[in-house]
């Protein structure tokens, strides 16, 4: 039953981490390709706005991913480990 959750979920985490990360890079092109003609004040909220709030967040599709790949690897060690015990 504990493989199966981790499997899952694992799984689950890998891919709703790259989805935030995809996300937070397209949103962060976007805010710069908009700010390109603008004003240098205007460019410098845009940054603060880009590396107080959309930095966290991208941050945490990496922590999701890195513990989707850590459910991942420990559920292929168990497999490992069952095959080992039945030779």
């Amino acid at each position: 039953m504990i493989r199966v959750i981790l499997s899952w979920l694992g799984w689950a985490f890998i891919a709703f981490g790259l989805l935030e990360i995809a996300y937070e890079i397209y949103v962060m092109l976007n805010v710069q390709t908009q700010t390109i003609n603008s004003t240098e004040q205007a460019r410098k909220e845009a940054f603060t706005y880009l590396h107080n709030t959309r930095s966290d967040k991208l941050g945490n599709g990496f922590v999701n991913l890195a513990m989707g790949a850590i459910m991942v690897g420990v559920y292929q060690m168990l497999i490992k480990s069952d095959e080992k015990e039945k030779e």
